[in-house]
């Protein structure tokens, strides 16, 4: 504002008389704008003299004679350019008076419009008093310069005043927080969200700058047009913020002045958090947008007028009401409650609907729109599928593949399919999802309309007949009615006989290996009675080498025995002698040298060129085990016959009992060791003959011919945790104190020795002997033994002996193990396993059982999956059913104690064509086409289809088994479950072999090393110079892992050693010297 200037009294009263000695100058006091005016009210810049003081007679005179160091008469007025210091508030001026007439010191005051006190000087030599930053006020327009002294008389000056112009951003206020409720033009009044412009008036008021002063705004970086002030010196501005912060900016000019104003706002336009979740009506609340309605979202069903359901929008804690529209109509306004609110609604089928809401901030005005939601309500359900067709695609793993037309469906589409099988009997719409129907999860998603649906229902049960049925479901729930029903599928396993020559015995013995070194399982099939040449019983060996899918249906090789009544393949022992990986055939003619037997060891070999027999030149045996020609003629050599790694050098040792059976009557077992770069037969080379006991490596004696002792050796694997592999050995008519009970002694494997060794049956450090016993009532205990694996999941393998006549023939199975420690009769069983059939007499349940250990089985055979070793046990009747059947039961954590012939998992018979069901078959179970499943290998050597009875040899390819109790061999055949690539190739295609008229064999690519699984050892590789290298056809690199340690090697004998060992190079011992073979030719 503007001030008006005080009279000459007032000015008096801003004028102090300090009188001083010194020649200091007082410092600067008081801030002030200054305009001199005459005393008398004259114009400014006049100049008015003023009488001298009472006290001084008027000798002294007071006169301003510079400002800012220029002349009195220069300055016509102050404005900005006079100021001293810009930073500080007012016009800063430095001021000088002469004093004439006036001592030296005398104190000056100097009286200023506006300024109290008077700021006051020391009159200097030269008569001057100077006066420093001397404030001029901003509210001043003219000032009073007046100076004074006692005793002096002073001219006051008055001039006018220029000040900058200032302004104000009146509107909006500084730090102001502006939201839609602000904003001048909204669009959305209604809804009050932000409509993308936030348009504001910036209002900007003005001092000491007239009307019409231009004034510019800018925004940001942005500046805006001019605009001039009105009357009330305001300018107002249109303009535009943004959401977040503004700085907006003023400068108003008066001449070249200019004055500048700032202030920063912000824009807040963001409402509350606003989503439309979905319906919760129904019983199936669907949250996707786009999603239809159904009768499964309708809350009330039996309202006649559509869908009655409910709408939830969420938000949060600011929003005070939410507002629900479609297509243009409001729904409703409702108050939100825990962060939402629920809109009940009906709407009307076959149509579709467009929400969106509006959540508003009562408190700030703001509000925000949902995303729109898009429904639609559809009551009718798509049409039944009419084109169901199933069929089984894979027996082994229970497969039954089903597919049909994907159906159009006219409202919302067909989402996915319920697809519903049930075993036993027909689906219809009550049996649908009914007891006893099975559904398949997860339901399949529909494909596109027209195409192919395919789905595949698992893990089925074997000999279990499988119907099946769908229904379609629309993506609001609709269900169509039940489609077409298809014929029943049988899941079982399909049967590949091979049926032998008449009167060969066929299936009696059984051997499964590798021996073609493909990686795939092979068999050897025993015809011991089989005519060769004219031979009369001169027996030979089949061997069928797998394709990776199923075996051929004649043999791929066969070895022959030369001599009539020979009994050549009475017994067979797969193992691997020289530890090359390739699976190697021990076989007993036990007519031949004068019928005391001999033993013929064939090695695998990737090819093999033409048939084979026992001792002829370039074709026989690579090693043939004897007698020595001086022995008599009551003795026997191999009565039984196996092998196992005795002492852990990773290649297996080859036991044969040697019996005298008259005299004395005493039986032993003779073991020799493996031994690496045994030589493959080849042209012009004659067998190598081995006599034993003569050069056995180990003796174990103190057995008698009474007692059966060897009748029976079986591998034992590795039954007491160490690296040795142990034996089982049957003395199945061994009497304590007379009386006939039976027993089993356990071999223990150990490190060899460096000589042949001795070990008799009491050595405790190496033997167990197991025995049956008076109290229950055993008779022939050990007649059957077999290495089962770990039943019970506790880390320790089991196994078995029976007695098949106990209680009169009704048998029982008595299941051990050796650890924690080791049993010594039938009372230390883990688990007995009875026959309860009616009547048992005969039944001889335990008659056989099936050897766990086989190829890939190191710790048994585990047919459903669940880890746990298998237990198969065979019987010549059932009851009064003059039929045997062979009876499996699955491993449980829980043990097998207790359980009964009755209540096995699986029930296997022979075929119609049999005579005694299976009185003596042989059974193995491992993988047999090396696709992970075990399988099953039964021969039936009773086999009457063939006159004479000429045998049978049946493979079952095992799926899983997780049903209960099954009849599930009808023929008594070589077994592979129907369908699922019965034909067609295996992993990789079928692989062909050597032969005349046959390709090489290809190497199984990335197979994992397997030393013969079979055995148990850990996996190594064909030794230099060994069969497979020989034979250019050496199997892809496999990798080896083991933990054993090797022992010590001299020059002068085969080494002890572990089965730790490269797949590439063989260990020193695999080349060690064996002297003691004196009688080898």
């Amino acid at each position: 504002m503007l001030y008006r200037f005080r009279a000459a009294a007032a000015l008096s009263l801003l004028t102090v008389a300090v009188w001083a000695c010194s020649d200091d100058a007082f410092p600067p006091a008081g801030d002030a704008a200054i305009d001199a005016a005459r005393r008398d009210g004259g114009a400014p810049d006049a100049r008015r003299d003023r009488g001298a003081s009472s006290a001084d007679g008027g000798g002294c005179r007071l006169t301003l004679v510079t400002i800012n160091g220029l002349p009195l008469a220069t300055v016509t007025k102050l404005g900005p350019q006079h100021d001293r210091d810009a930073a500080r508030n007012g016009i800063q001026l430095d001021l000088e008076v002469r004093a004439t007439g006036a001592p030296t010191g005398r104190a000056i005051s100097l009286g200023v419009t506006g300024l109290d006190p008077a700021p006051q000087a020391a009159l200097a030599t030269g008569s001057l008093a100077s006066f420093f930053g001397v404030t001029v006020s901003e509210e001043v327009s003219i000032v009073e310069l007046d100076p004074q002294a006692t005793g002096c008389s002073g001219e006051l000056v008055r001039l006018n005043v220029q000040h900058a112009p200032r302004c104000t951003i009146a509107q909006p206020a500084a730090d102001a927080i502006l939201t839609t409720a602000d904003d001048r033009i909204n669009r959305n009044p209604g809804s009050g969200t932000f409509d993308g412009t936030f348009n504001y008036d910036v209002i900007v008021t003005t001092e000491h700058a007239p009307t019409g002063s231009p004034v510019t705004l800018s925004l940001g970086t942005a500046t805006q047009e001019s605009v001039n002030t009105d009357a009330s010196r305001e300018a107002r501005f249109g303009v535009v913020l943004s959401p977040g912060r503004n700085t907006i900016r003023a400068t108003v000019a008066t001449g070249e002045l200019r004055g500048s104003c700032e202030t920063a706002v912000s824009v807040v336009v963001t409402g509350p958090v606003c989503n439309i979740v979905g319906f919760t009506g129904g019983s199936v609340p669907t949250a996707q947008a786009g999603a239809g309605l159904g009768p499964a979202q309708d809350a009330n069903s039996d309202a006649s007028d559509g869908v009655q359901t409910a709408l939830r929008v969420d938000t949060d804690s600011t929003a005070g009401s939410i507002v629900l529209e479609e297509g243009g109509r409001t729904l409703g306004t409702l108050t939100p409650g825990d962060g939402h609110a629920t809109f009940a609604l009906t709407l009307a089928e076959q149509r579709s609907y467009f929400f969106r809401a509006f959540c508003k901030n009562t408190t700030n005005g703001n509000a925000s729109e949902s995303p729109r939601f898009k429904a639609f309500v559809d009551l009718t359900p798509p049409p039944a599928v009419t084109d169901l067709a199933c069929r089984v695609t894979d027996n082994r793993r229970g497969l039954i593949g089903c597919d049909w037309t994907s159906v159009q469906d006219a409202g919302s589409g067909v989402a996915k399919y319920l697809v519903r099988y049930r075993p036993g009997s027909p689906i219809d719409a009550a049996a649908f999802d009914g007891p006893g129907t099975l559904p398949l999860t997860p339901d399949p998603v529909a494909v596109p309309v027209g195409e192919q649906q395919r789905v595949t229902l698992s893990r089925l049960a074997l000999n279990t007949t499988y119907y099946t049925a769908v229904k379609a479901v629309d993506a609001v729930g609709n269900v169509s009615p039940l489609s077409n029903l298809p014929a029943a599928s049988l899941v079982d396993f399909r049967v590949q006989e091979i049926a032998g020559l008449p009167g060969s015995k066929f299936g009696t013995p059984i051997a499964v290996g590798d021996f073609n070194c493909d990686g795939f399982t092979d068999m050897a099939v025993g015809l011991f009675e089989a005519t060769v040449d004219g031979l009369s019983k001169a027996g030979e060996v089949q061997l069928y080498f797998s394709n990776g899918t199923n075996f051929p249906s004649t043999y791929s090789k066969k070895l022959s025995g030369t001599q009539a009544n020979g009994s050549f393949g009475v017994l067979l022992s797969a193992l691997d002698y020289d530890g090359d990986n390739c699976a190697d055939l021990a076989v007993k003619a036990s007519g031949h040298n004068g019928s005391r037997g001999q033993v013929y060891l064939y090695l695998g070999r990737p090819f093999w060129t033409s048939d084979r027999n026992d001792v002829g030149a370039g074709i026989g045996a690579e090693l043939v085990f004897k007698l020595p020609a001086g022995a008599a003629a009551t003795e026997r050599l191999a009565i039984g016959l196996g092998a196992t790694d005795l002492d852990g050098d990773g290649r297996d040792d080859l036991a044969l009992s040697h019996w005298i059976t008259d005299g004395p009557g005493w039986s032993t077992v003779v073991v020799d060791y493996g031994e690496p770069n045994l030589p493959l037969m080849e042209d012009g080379v004659s067998p190598r003959e081995r006599e034993l006991p003569t050069s056995a490596d180990l003796v174990v004696s103190g057995g008698s011919f009474g007692s059966l002792f060897g009748g029976r050796i079986v591998r034992g694997g590795l039954l007491d945790g160490d690296r040795f592999g142990d034996l089982l050995i049957a003395a199945s008519t061994e009497q304590v104190e007379g009386i006939q009970h039976g027993a089993l002694y356990v071999l223990r494997g150990a490190e060899r020795t460096a000589a042949p060794q001795q070990l008799a049956l009491t050595d405790a450090s190496r033997v167990i002997r197991v025995g049956g016993t008076a109290a229950e009532g055993n008779t022939l205990f050990g007649r059957l033994l077999a290495a089962v694996g770990d039943v019970d999941g506790d880390g320790i393998n089991e196994f078995a002996a029976s007695d098949p006549t106990l209680g009169g023939g009704a048998g029982a199975v008595y299941l051990f193990s050796l650890r924690p420690s080791a049993p010594n009769s039938v009372a230390q069983a883990e688990a007995v396993i009875r026959n309860d059939l009616t009547p048992t007499t005969g039944n001889n349940f335990g008659i056989w059982m099936a050897e766990g250990l086989v190829p890939g089985r190191a710790n048994g055979v585990d047919l459903d999956g669940d880890g746990l070793a298998e237990l198969m046990i065979g019987m010549v009747r059932e009851g009064a059913t003059a039929v045997g059947s062979a009876r499996l039961y699955f491993g449980s954590r829980a043990g097998l104690a207790g359980r009964l012939a009755s209540n096995a998992d699986r029930i296997f018979r022979p075929a119609s064509g049999g005579t005694t069901g299976f009185s003596n078959p042989n059974v193995f179970l491992g993988d047999i086409n090396g696709d992970g499943f075990p399988d099953l290998v039964i021969g039936e050597w009773t086999y009457n289809a063939r006159t004479p009875p000429g045998g049978a040899c049946a493979r079952l390819a095992a799926p899983r088994l997780l049903e209960p109790p099954e009849a599930i061999w009808p023929r008594v055949r070589h077994f592979r479950p129907r369908g699922g690539g019965a034909g067609g190739p295996p992993r990789g295609g079928p692989r062909p072999r050597g032969g005349p008229g046959r390709a090489p064999p290809h190497p199984r690519p990335n197979r994992p090393c397997r030393r013969s699984p079979q055995f148990q050892h850990s996996a190594r590789p064909p030794a230099s110079g060994s069969r497979a290298l020989r034979s250019h056809a050496a199997s892809a690199t496999r990798p080896c892992s083991s933990t054993s340690a090797a022992a010590s090697t001299t020059a002068s004998t085969r080494s002890a050693a572990s089965s730790g060992r490269s797949c590439r190079a063989p260990a020193p011992w695999q080349r060690a010297a064996r002297p003691w073979r004196r009688t080898s030719t």
